[in-house]
């Protein structure tokens, strides 16, 4: 794994992740169970910030807006959701996609250009790599 994605995991790693749902919102992080949706498996995929790319503002929500079309195109259910620093200065839009699987979840988050994606598999939130994204963003 090249230093740049390095940089990567520990920013996913060292980051918190929230689902908002009609009674309230979840926010976790990688490793950790939530049992509150034990057995319920979900995605957790923005199109902002592709790997070590920083488009404007709106260039980002463009992309974010074109990624829930093509969910809601597919027929998944989707919740707001957001990744963000533990001390606030980084927050990412992105969507909790319920009922697709982790194939299918890599592959849409490539994409977009994301090296990675938080997936939750029903017990417990864990990172995995686009590895199509990684080669390309290897120097």
């Amino acid at each position: 794994m090249s230093d740049r994605c390095k940089s990567l995991e520990s920013a996913y790693l060292n980051a918190e992740y929230e689902v908002d749902f009609r009674h309230g919102s979840l926010v976790f992080t990688i490793g950790e169970a939530i049992p509150q949706l034990t057995g319920r498996p979900f995605a957790l995929i923005t199109a902002y910030n592709p790997g070590h790319h920083r488009p404007t503002p709106e260039a980002n929500e463009a992309a974010n807006q074109r990624l829930a079309a093509e969910l809601a195109r597919a027929g998944h259910e989707t919740a707001t959701a957001r990744a963000r620093s533990r001390d606030g200065s980084h927050f990412e839009p992105s969507f909790a996609v319920f009922g697709m699987a982790l194939e299918e979840a890599v592959a849409a988050a490539g994409t977009f250009g994301q090296v990675a994606i938080v997936w939750f598999d029903g017990t417990v939130a864990r990172l995995v790599w686009v590895p199509e994204a990684i080669r390309r963003s290897a120097p």
